[in-house]
């Protein structure tokens, strides 16, 4: 019979003072917490519930709990089950990820209405060596797969740990929000960028400005997974915008683009993002010259895998091609812009003089595109004038 030895806490600030403080822990410190989790673990109670398990983890080392685990924030709405088609024959909508065949009836709502376990969220508090070290050890027993962080006023020791942890693969977290934790050092924060897991990126409030966005954009154009931008309320200008450019023509997976409320209020400002993003009618000639270009990449590509693995062989280049698709009335188009399915420019500058470019860009949009153009400077008549053309690809709520 294995008898479970008490663990002793390695603190005993719980009968020497009422709350939690702020401090630096010394690196014995450090090392026993440390110890006490490798050696301990299967001593350990931990549940799927993040902030029981931290609570827990505090009580057992003898410190009282980070005021972050005083609130628990609400947890994300469960999935809304799909409404059945009325037609039985109906084809359903497919996950193209998913290996299931499409479920009916009862079934289908009990495996689509999930419970969402709350993001674990950080706010107007700073954060310690020992939070992040508690924070790594029982992270996968939980369900929560958000971490928002905001106004934590980070030192950089407590950074530069907190991103290493974050940008771990095995560090399952899907959502993450870091804001008003200016200034952050994007050398560092791009590495996060290495965890596949992280498919919503949210930066608001952090005064990125053009020097920082073009840090970014250089690892995302080799990013393949994250779909979500956030970049509200920061200092991008015309030059930024531009590092935006490159991504529409690469591996990039992003769908959401967020930029409002930023330094951008012209059309140049944009233009030259915006001119590489839609449908183009393709003429006859462009068809053939695009079909040549095809040609050329799959005979370097047939060439590289022939070759891969001989000594002094170099790969051939091979050319990024936006695809083309064949349209109802027999043209074929190209369509540029990657995924990109939704740009929000809210509360930027723009106003009435650019109605006619934004109406052009959104006429060769497709049918589920969104731009969202709520608090700019755009007048009354002018955003119906919008509307009456290309609701719902405009936005102004």
């Amino acid at each position: 019979m294995h008898i479970v030895e008490p663990i002793a806490p390695i603190f005993d600030e719980v009968t020497k003072s009422n709350w939690w403080t702020y401090r630096h822990y010394t690196e014995e410190e450090i090392a026993n917490i440390q110890n006490l989790l490798q050696t301990r673990q299967k001593d350990l109670t931990l549940t799927s519930n993040l902030y029981e398990n931290l609570t827990y983890l505090y009580r057992t080392l003898g410190l009282h709990p980070h005021p972050c685990l005083n609130t628990i924030p609400k947890p994300n709405p469960p999935l809304k089950p799909v409404e059945q088609p009325k037609d039985p024959n109906a084809s359903m909508k497919v996950d193209p990820k998913s290996n299931k065949s499409p479920l009916k009836g009862k079934k289908a709502e009990e495996e689509l209405i999930v419970e969402h376990a709350p993001p674990f969220l950080v706010k107007n508090s700073k954060i310690d060596i020992v939070l992040l070290k508690l924070l790594n050890f029982c992270w996968s027993h939980s369900k929560t797969n958000a971490l928002i962080l905001i106004k934590n006023e980070f030192e950089d020791d407590i950074e530069n740990n907190l991103i290493q942890i974050i940008s771990n693969p095995s560090f399952l977290v899907n959502k993450l929000s870091i804001e008003w934790n200016f200034p952050i050092n994007m050398q560092l924060y791009v590495t996060i960028l290495n965890n596949p897991n992280i498919e919503y990126l949210s930066l608001r409030s952090n005064e990125i400005d053009d020097e920082k966005l073009a840090v970014l954009c250089e690892t995302l154009q080799t990013n393949t997974t994250l779909r979500f931008l956030e970049l509200c309320d920061n200092k991008i200008t015309k030059e930024g915008i531009n590092h935006l450019v490159p991504l529409l023509r690469s591996s990039s997976a992003l769908e959401y683009v967020g930029l409002a409320r930023n330094q951008i209020k012209t059309w140049e400002d944009i233009s030259e993002w915006f001119n590489g993003i839609g449908r183009f009618v393709l003429t006859p000639e462009e068809l053939e010259q695009y079909r040549e270009k095809e040609r050329e990449r799959e005979a370097a590509i047939l060439k590289n895998n022939k070759n891969k693995g001989k000594k002094g062989y170099v790969n051939e280049p091979v050319e990024y091609l936006d695809p083309v698709v064949q349209n109802e009335d027999q043209s074929w188009v190209m369509v540029k812009g990657g995924k990109l399915k939704i740009i929000n420019l809210a509360l930027d500058g723009f106003g009435d003089e650019y109605i006619d470019q934004f109406s052009e860009f959104l006429a060769r949009q497709a049918p589920e595109f969104r731009l969202i153009l709520a608090g700019t400077k755009i007048t009354k008549d002018g955003t119906i004038k919008l509307l009456k053309l290309h609701d719902p690809k405009i936005v102004f709520k």
